[in-house]
């Protein structure tokens, strides 16, 4: 091997050519990928006359009627394309805090399903509630829920731990409360 020596006090450095083209002409041109529309409404209304292809994505951006923020796939469905709605993106939900009585370790909430969903049938099934309730020692509850008159009942059942033993809780507490409208389909959430 030679042993170079550089002898000048300058030194310059060449780089490749300031652009590369490329040429891709070539081939077979394939299908185009999945493309994903959005509008207000129905896809099967609104995108009469386009190039719809299987697997093609749609989410409603309608802020009202049921379906707002539903996002639907175009697939085969018995042998014919149809769009099916896959999921939401953005679920119903609410979350409220309540200052609630409670009277010898009981209180009720009531709240409007139509704060919650506007989903036009439902059951107690469809709803998916947590509570949490503030307080300066530990508590224990249970809740159950019912609907009457188109409102969520929220009854809970409370103690709370002060001095070495639980008692029932007396007072006003402030509860809160995040609930989730879900679909049951065949004893499963979605």
């Amino acid at each position: 091997m030679a042993d170079v020596l550089l002898s000048t006090v300058d030194l310059d450095v060449f780089g490749g050519p300031t652009s590369v083209d490329v040429s891709v002409d070539f081939g077979q041109t394939g299908e185009r990928g999945s493309r994903i529309w959005a509008g207000a409404g129905d896809p099967n209304t609104l995108l009469v006359g386009q190039d719809v292809k299987l697997y093609d994505w749609f989410i409603n951006t309608a802020a009202s009627g049921s379906n707002y923020s539903v996002m639907y796939q175009y697939i085969l469905q018995v042998g014919n394309p149809a769009w099916v709605e896959v999921l939401t993106l953005a679920p119903d939900q609410y979350g409220t805090i309540s200052s609630s009585q409670f009277t010898a370790g009981s209180a009720s909430i009531s709240i409007p399903i139509s704060d919650i969903t506007e989903a036009s049938s439902y059951s107690v099934d469809n709803f998916m509630v947590q509570t949490t309730i503030e307080a300066s020692s530990p508590v224990a509850h249970s809740i159950t829920t019912s609907i009457a008159s188109n409102n969520l009942v929220i009854d809970i059942e409370g103690v709370e731990y002060s001095l070495g033993s639980w008692s029932a809780m007396s007072g006003i507490y402030d509860v809160h409360l995040s609930i989730n409208y879900v679909t049951v389909d065949g004893g499963a959430y979605s």
